[in-house]
């Protein structure tokens, strides 16, 4: 007895969390007729590569969600021409969630909790500190994407000791400057460093 395998083009198993399916996997099931044709890119990198270097798409989801893990079992396509996945290997998997589109990108200092709900201080025109309300997206590039409740453009407080309503000093800085300078301590209550929305993450 045997076992025959396919290396051009390879598998990938992997499982997606209840919510990445509801919102956007099953909108564009590659096994449903009258679905969206639009198929959803997947990279794969192995242990050994940085990044993820292979390309694919996905191709199978399954019918349905797993009450214990809440997750769901899907499958990607990846090319392999050239050999250099093994069937049978583990891999990391970052899957594309849909077409590019711009979005509002801040740095996690900025967001509190208050009672479960999210925010953050937004700077209005007179330089006073205002609470926003804010529906968080995930993760890119080390920056978290703001789903709901800022507009791009508008300044927002990163850290320091600020209510709403006390007037601050702004100190504009980019979002994408911040990941690279260390924390520093706040100089007082009327200097206080907020940075700008620079929303165009693809």
């Amino acid at each position: 007895m045997t076992t025959i395998v396919s290396s051009d083009p390879l598998y990938v198993y992997f499982d997606i969390d209840e919510a990445t399916y509801l919102n956007t996997v099953s909108k564009a099931r590659p096994d449903v007729v009258g679905r969206s044709n639009e198929k959803l890119p997947v990279h794969i990198g192995l242990a050994n590569e940085k990044g993820y270097p292979h390309g694919g798409a996905l191709d199978f989801v399954g019918n349905q969600i797993d009450r214990n893990t809440g997750t769901v079992r899907v499958r990607a396509i990846i090319p392999n021409a050239d050999g250099l996945l093994t069937p049978g290997a583990f891999a990391r998997v970052q899957l594309g969630t849909g077409s590019e589109q711009k979005v509002i990108l801040v740095n996690d200092q900025a967001v509190g909790t208050d009672q479960g709900n999210k925010y953050v201080l937004v700077v209005d025109a007179n330089n006073k500190a205002q609470y926003r309300p804010i529906v968080l997206g995930p993760m890119v590039d080390g920056l978290r994407v703001i789903s709901d409740g800022l507009k791009a453009g508008e300044k927002i407080i990163i850290k320091g000791l600020v209510r709403p309503g006390m007037a601050v000093t702004p100190d504009i800085v980019s979002m994408q400057t911040l990941l690279s300078v260390p924390e520093r301590q706040p100089e007082g209550a009327s200097k206080k460093s907020n940075g700008k929305n620079e929303g165009g993450s693809k």
